[in-house]
């Protein structure tokens, strides 16, 4: 059986907008890898919206949903607004059933 990808992350940052691409799995060893890359960007005051480009997902289970929530929780904290873009039809129905489509992704 074939290993699954681990998950990669680039941080493009063009204040006040840092977006960052991920590609490959997002699960729960890939958890606290998103949450350091996440706090990294927070630290700089003039980020004021994170968009988290999922295009590139392979996989995501529960867990990586939840790692998703989370950060966006604390970006909220620090007053800045995190959404996914580029979410593709399966990712989209897997946050739809765990209902936290409206947070992660809806335009506000």
């Amino acid at each position: 059986m074939a290993e699954r990808p681990a998950l990669s992350m680039l941080v493009l940052d063009d204040c006040p907008t840092v977006e960052i691409l991920l590609s490959g799995d997002l699960d729960a060893t890939a958890d606290r890898a998103l949450s350091e890359v996440v706090a990294g960007v927070l630290i700089d005051p003039q980020v004021v919206r994170i968009e988290v480009d999922v295009a590139g997902l392979s996989y995501v289970d529960a867990c990586g949903v939840a790692a998703l929530f989370r950060v966006r929780q604390r970006a909220a904290n620090f007053g800045v607004r995190l959404r996914l873009v580029q979410v593709r039809p399966p990712l989209h129905r897997l946050l739809d059933c765990a209902e936290v489509w409206r947070s992660l992704a809806d335009p506000e």
